[in-house]
């Protein structure tokens, strides 16, 4: 098993690449940093490992790996993809659970409030509840009410529409927003948010968004820019991979949307299900942090994607402030080629280049770990958004239009832009 993971060490989150080979006798948890370079590996067998899935409030989708030899507080992009590995690991007797099982874990993690009460969820397969008797409860985080606005100006004031995954008749449902005419257009961008399952579709930042407001915060004013530009626009929702209703007089969370039970697959079925109905074929996507690296993962198990020969092809990303690793061979080509990074410095002037990648070798691309460039975008962290739009979308363009037989946008627009 393979996957990016966020690992707690230096009172910071930093993203590693996770690898464990179930077929060999001693099972051992390898780790790479951003760069894949080995960081280091902890070896599970005979070591008493065990896990323990921390509060929601800590960090969450997180939970503690401890051996006799260490102890790793290691986070997911997503409660499905927490228990992946976790379910992994059980498995293949590399750990055990610690204390609770996992019915009785997922029961004290989804405490719902209804009025005055609090009250386990029960958890409830689609397939088990009588349509006649439920109702969907909304959200009630804080981030809510900014969900709904968002929505609404998305609908209302863009003229977007709200498609519901996997299908309109469907129980539990996350929805993508598509610009009008979506269908009809030669090119799409794809607007991925943060892997958060607290954060609702349009969002970019929350904390821009309730300090600053929602034209900072949201999507909403790339949403318009790419409209603008001749783009259809596809905002996916990459937080929504469970719904809770009232069942009868009980609530009960029904906990997988089916094709979108993880933020990598909620891709998946964008790209395959709904990406074909359209005439486009260039692709492009603009990723915030986890949400980068969930674009990332789908990338590396569906490489069709990028595939020169593919009927509708990723062109470009644009990531900003995304934990996502490098990458070899083809994979490691598209970063190197067709992405770009922009993160905050506070030192390094905007627009240029945090680190020089490795050059890139056409001969050599199956050989070697790499990764695109990254570019600051100064100290400023609260107006990052709206200060590197107009950049990000004459990369974007520029990686459509460029006519280049070795595919090395990134380099040609470093050169026309950063100098």
């Amino acid at each position: 098993m393979r996957g990016t993971l966020l690992e707690w060490k230096h009172n910071a989150w930093h993203a590693r690449l996770f690898e464990i080979d179930e077929n060999v006798l001693v099972r051992t948890l390898t780790y790479y940093d951003v760069h894949n370079k080995a960081q280091g590996h902890i070896v599970l067998t005979g070591m008493d490992a065990w896990i323990r899935v921390q509060e929601s409030e800590k960090q969450p989708h997180s939970f503690v790996l401890k051996t006799k030899q260490t102890c790793v507080w290691l986070a997911a992009t997503s409660d499905a993809m927490m228990w992946k590995w976790i379910d992994f690991l059980v498995l293949h007797h590399c750990a055990s659970l610690d204390e609770l099982d996992r019915k009785s874990l997922i029961a004290r993690e989804s405490m719902f409030s209804m009025s005055e009460a609090s009250e386990s969820l029960v958890e409830h397969r689609e397939s088990t509840l009588d349509r006649n008797q439920v109702r969907r409860i909304a959200s009630q985080n804080d981030l809510y009410q900014i969900g709904i606005e968002i929505e609404h100006q998305m609908i209302e004031n863009i003229g977007m529409t709200k498609l519901a995954l996997p299908t309109d008749t469907a129980l539990s449902q996350c929805h993508v927003f598509v610009s009008d005419h979506w269908q009809n257009v030669s090119k799409i961008v794809l607007l991925i948010g943060n892997s958060n399952s607290r954060i609702p579709p349009g969002i970019w930042s929350r904390h821009e968004c309730n300090s600053l407001g929602i034209e900072r915060g949201s999507m909403l004013p790339y949403i318009s820019n790419a409209i603008d530009n001749g783009y259809g626009v596809m905002v996916l929702d990459m937080g929504t991979h469970f719904n809770t209703f009232i069942n009868g007089s009980t609530p009960v969370k029904v906990p997988v949307v089916k094709g979108s039970s993880t933020p990598e697959e909620h891709i998946h079925f964008v790209w395959t299900q709904l990406l074909p109905s359209t005439r486009a074929h260039d692709i492009v996507a603009i990723a915030y942090g986890l949400g980068g690296v969930s674009l990332n993962d789908f990338l590396l198990s569906y490489p069709k994607a990028i595939a020169d020969d593919a009927p509708y092809v990723l062109k470009s990303i644009a990531f900003l402030q995304s934990f996502h690793n490098g990458a070899e061979g083809s994979m490691g080509r598209f970063l190197r080629t067709r992405s770009m990074k922009w993160d905050c410095h506070p030192s390094i002037p905007f627009n240029q280049p945090m680190a020089t990648p490795v050059p890139f070798k056409y001969q050599n691309q199956n050989e070697e770990s790499v990764d695109s460039w990254c570019l600051s975008v100064g100290p400023d962290e609260d107006n990052l958004f709206s200060n590197v739009m107009e950049n990000v979308f004459d990369f974007l363009d520029f990686c459509i239009d460029v006519d280049d037989q070795l595919n090395i946008c990134t380099d040609r627009w470093i050169s026309l832009n950063c100098t």
